[in-house]
C-alpha cells in the first residue's frame, strides 16, 4: 500500500500544480496581455524574418513606449519612455538582434508571473529546459508555438511551487541564443505524469 502511494505522489502532485493553474484561469484579467504577446511572431508591428533595420529604427523611433535607442551592427536595443503598459520591467532594456539586416529575435522583459501567462494563454505547447554552468539555476523557455512566442523564466534548483508560478517572465520571439541552444534540451513538458517530479530537480 506505502509503495503504491509512492509511486502516486509525482502524479497526484501534478494533477494539484496544474489544478491551481486552472483555477486562477477563472477569475484572471489579463489586462492586456494576449494583445501584447499573441501577434504570431511579432512585437509592435516588428515581425521576425520580416522586418528590415531601417524599417525597425523607424517603427522605434516613432512610438510612445520607446525613448532612447542604441544600436549596434547585431542589435538595436531601447529604453522606456515611461508610457509603456506597467507589466513591461522598465529596468531592462527591450533587445531586437538583427542578422542579414532583418530581425531574427525579440526580447522584452516584463513584470508578468509565469502563472498570468499560462492563465492568460493556456497550456505551453512545450518548453525548452536550458541548464547554465552554474547548476543552481536553470532557464525554462516555454513555446507557445501558434503565436511564435517564448515565455522565459529563471528558476532556482531545486525549485518550489511558489516559484514556478510567479518567477517574472522575459518574452521572445524568433531565435534562440546560440549558448541557449547549444546547453537546452526540449522536453514535452506537462503530459508525462513525472514532469513535476524532473523539473523540480532542473531536469528534463
Amino acid at each position: 500500500m506505502i509503495s503504491l502511494l509512492v509511486r502516486l505522489v509525482p502524479t497526484l502532485t501534478a494533477i494539484f500544480i496544474l489544478l491551481v493553474g486552472a483555477i486562477r484561469a477563472q477569475h484572471y484579467d489579463d489586462g492586456g496581455l494576449r494583445l501584447f504577446v499573441s501577434e504570431g511572431g511579432c512585437w509592435q508591428g516588428i515581425c521576425i524574418d520580416v522586418s528590415r533595420r531601417e524599417d525597425v529604427l523607424q517603427t522605434l523611433e516613432s512610438h510612445p513606449w520607446v525613448g532612447e535607442i542604441f544600436q549596434t551592427q547585431l542589435h538595436i536595443s531601447w529604453r522606456w519612455s515611461g508610457k509603456q503598459p506597467s507589466f513591461i520591467d522598465a529596468s531592462q532594456d527591450g533587445l531586437l538582434r538583427i542578422a542579414g539586416g532583418l530581425v531574427r529575435q525579440v526580447r522584452v522583459s516584463t513584470h508578468l508571473r509565469f502563472g498570468d501567462v499560462w492563465t492568460a494563454l493556456g497550456q505551453p505547447d512545450g518548453a525548452v529546459l536550458v541548464r547554465p554552468v552554474s547548476r543552481y539555476s536553470v532557464y525554462q523557455i516555454a513555446l507557445y508555438e501558434q503565436e511564435g512566442l517564448q515565455a522565459i523564466t529563471t528558476l532556482d534548483c531545486p525549485m518550489k511551487v511558489r516559484d514556478f508560478w510567479q518567477s517574472p517572465t522575459t518574452f521572445g520571439f524568433g531565435e534562440l541564443y546560440a549558448t541557449e541552444a547549444v546547453n537546452s534540451i526540449r522536453f514535452d513538458i506537462y503530459s508525462a505524469s513525472s514532469w513535476w517530479g524532473n523539473l523540480r530537480r532542473c531536469r528534463p
